[in-house]
C-alpha cells in the first residue's frame, strides 16, 4: 500500500498542482481583467477631469474677458463723472459770472438813469440860469442924420 498510496498520494499532489495552476491562471486573468478594468476607470475618470478642466479654463476665461471689459467699463464710468463733475463745475463758475455781469449791467443802468435824471435837471438848470440871464432887449435909437431916417438898433 505504500505504493499505492504513494502514488495516490502523487496523482492528487498533481492534480493539486494542475488545480492550483489553472487557479491560478484563472485569478491571474482575474487580476488582469480587474486591473484593466481598474485601468479603463481611472482612465475614464482622468478624461472627465481633463475635460471639466477644460471647462474651467474656458469658464475662466470668459470671466477673465469679463473682468477686462468691467475694468475698461469702470475707467470710462469714472472718466465721465470726472468730465460731469468738470462740466457742473463750469456750469457754476457761469451762473456765477453771469450773476455778477447782471449785477453789473443793473448798477450801470441805474447809474446811467441816474446820470440821464441829472442830465435832464442840469438842462433844467441851464434853461433857467439862461432864462434868468437874458439880457434885456434894449431899444436904442440913433438918428440918422439922413434926411427922413430914424434907425433902431436892438442888441442882446
Amino acid at each position: 500500500m505504500s505504493v499505492t498510496s504513494h502514488d495516490t498520494s502523487s496523482r492528487t499532489l498533481d492534480q493539486l498542482n494542475d488545480i492550483d495552476r489553472e487557479t491560478r491562471y484563472k485569478i491571474a486573468l482575474k487580476e488582469e481583467e480587474d486591473s484593466t478594468t481598474l485601468l479603463a476607470f481611472y482612465r475614464d475618470r482622468i478624461n472627465a477631469f481633463v475635460k471639466e478642466r477644460e471647462e474651467w479654463l474656458q469658464k475662466l476665461d470668459q470671466l477673465t474677458a469679463a473682468k477686462e471689459e468691467f475694468h475698461v467699463q469702470s475707467w470710462d464710468l469714472q472718466a465721465k463723472r470726472e468730465e460731469v463733475a468738470d462740466l457742473q463745475r463750469s456750469v457754476s463758475e457761469s451762473k456765477v459770472s453771469l450773476h455778477s455781469e447782471r449785477e453789473q449791467k443793473l448798477k450801470l443802468k441805474r447809474e446811467n438813469d441816474m446820470m440821464k435824471l441829472r442830465e435832464f435837471e442840469n438842462r433844467k438848470r441851464i434853461y433857467e440860469l439862461m432864462v434868468l440871464n437874458e439880457p434885456e432887449k434894449e431899444n436904442t435909437f440913433y438918428k440918422d442924420l439922413r434926411p427922413g431916417k430914424l434907425k433902431l438898433n436892438v442888441r442882446y
